[in-house]
Order: structure tokens, then sequence, then C-alpha cells
């Protein structure tokens, strides 16, 4: 029998963060303005084969935006597993927190009922929860925003106008109901921010307001995130638009 009694020192460099490489490290979180970036984040991800042509990052007539083009499909596309060769216009970052919070800053304006831009708590196409502006006739509002009243006076039932909708697609029964609030007025022509937050590990809070008065982004739905887990775990949080809109997406 051999016996031994082996100490090992091993000895590591010092920590070094001066690397050339654009993504961040794994304990950062991100400000993304697009402002000298030409790339979409390595970091960032797409849910399908991505069609180059849909993504444009901050492009001439816009710059410091990411401009997407739409999709005619939308998150679940034609059956909830099955997208087809078009492509699904999905950019996404991958949640590495229990605790977070994801938004984005969003141009949006269309002509075309259904047209759709916005976020979602993503894992697949047959489990995810969105908040998006959509084109939809007035008389489809089940409510108004918190604190605006009357925000829809004096428009008929047929006309499209832009509105704040929460929904969602999951195994697991999906307890909120479909939720369609009408953008008030004085907010239609401004840039709009949408948000998602994890304040717990149970929960996610979906919040909308102006990008440029944080004080009245308002919480519109709180949702569990038991919707989302189902399989596998790595949800992500993609900016996604869909139907015949070129809106741009800071």
């Amino acid at each position: 029998m051999l016996l031994s009694d082996l100490s090992l020192l091993v000895i590591l460099p010092p920590q070094e963060t001066l690397i050339y490489d654009p993504s961040p490290f794994i304990d950062e979180g991100d400000t993304i303005d697009f402002d000298t970036a030409k790339e979409i984040p390595a970091h960032f991800t797409h849910w399908r084969y991505p069609i180059p042509g849909s993504y444009a990052v901050s492009p001439p007539e816009k710059p410091n935006t990411l401009r997407l083009r739409p999709s005619r499909l939308n998150l679940t596309a034609l059956d909830g597993n099955y997208a087809g060769p078009e492509g699904q216009t999905f950019v996404g970052r991958r949640q590495q927190d229990t605790l977070f919070t994801f938004s984005i800053d969003i141009n949006f304006s269309s002509d075309y009922s259904e047209a759709e831009a916005g976020v979602s708590a993503f894992l697949t196409q047959n489990h995810h929860l969105d908040l998006g502006v959509v084109v939809l006739p007035a008389a489809s509002s089940t409510g108004v925003f918190p604190g605006d009243t009357g925000n829809s006076y004096g428009e008929s039932d047929s006309t499209l106008i832009p509105q704040l909708r929460f929904r969602g697609i999951s195994s697991a029964s999906v307890p909120v109901p479909e939720l369609v609030i009408p953008v008030p007025k004085t907010w239609r022509e401004k840039t709009l921010r949408l948000e998602i937050r994890a304040d717990n590990a149970t929960h996610y809070v979906f919040s909308a307001g102006p990008a440029d008065a944080m004080s009245q982004v308002q919480t519109l739905v709180e949702a569990s995130n038991q919707h989302v887990s189902w399989g596998f775990t790595g949800e992500m949080f993609p900016l996604r638009i869909v139907l015949r809109l070129f809106p741009f997406i800071t």
C-alpha cells in the first residue's frame, strides 16, 4: 500500500476584466442604446432562424435604435409548435437573475388592425406571456389605463386605436384574462416604455407608460411565472413585432 500526503497550492492569475469582447460579464446588467453598435449584441438571441432583413441596428433614418421589420406570424405562430419557413421577428435576452427589471422604449404606429409590437416572457411558442401595443377597434377595450378616464371618448366602436394588450398561452391555465386598454390619447405620439419585472421568485409584473415620465408608468398585470416553467428552464425576454409594420424600437 502506498500512502501519500500531498498539499497542492494553485495560484490563479489576477482578475482581468479589460478584455476585448462586446458581451457583458455574467453578473452585469444591460443598458443598450444602439448608439455605437452596428450589430445586435452577441448575448441577444432569436427564436427560429432569423431573417437578416428584419433587423437593422441604428438605421440612418432613425439612429440609435433597433428597427424591426414585421413578420406575419406572432409568437404562437401557426399552432404553438410549427412556424414554417417565413420566420418570426424576435430578438430577446435570456433571463439570468431571479429578480430583475427588463424594459424597452418603443415608437410604434400603424393603420392595420392587429398590428402589434411589444415584449414577452417567453419559453416556447406555446408558453409565453405578452404585453404589446396593438392596433384594435375601440370596442375591443376591456378597461382603461389606471388613472385615465374617457380616453377613447368620441371614438366610434370601429375606430382603430393603439391599445395595450396582455395575454398568454401555457399548458397551465393562465388565470389572468386577456386585458385590452386604450393607450391614453396624450401618449399616442410619444415613446412608450414597456416593462417586465420580477420582484419575487414566483411572479412577473407587467407595466407600461410614457418613457419620458417614469412616475406615470403603471402596473397592469401581475402573473405567475409557472406559466413559463414547463419542460425546461430558460426564459427569454424578446422584443417582438408582427404583421405589416416598420416601427423603431429603442
